[in-house]
């Protein structure tokens, strides 16, 4: 089991970012109200290869945007 799956699962109730998991970044997205009313995420995909950060980027139907999320270890 790596240290990502060790902490992530360590802290179950933390919104973690996935990249592809429209679902869970809209619906983290939604609570912190950077989403518009009515605003609906299309894609969440890595914007970069960040080594300790994840950096994801945000499609929406009005906008792109980019959502970085700091991480506990280090991905590479």
């Amino acid at each position: 089991m790596s240290l990502r799956e060790i902490t992530m699962q360590s802290y179950p109730e933390f919104p973690w970012l996935v990249a592809g998991d429209v679902a869970r970044v809209e619906a983290l997205l939604s609570r912190l109200h950077w989403l518009r009313a009515g605003e609906i995420v299309q894609s969440c995909d890595r914007a970069g290869a960040g080594n300790v950060n994840l950096v994801l980027r945000v499609q929406t139907g009005e906008r792109s945007f980019v959502r970085r999320q700091a991480r506990a270890w280090v991905s590479r």
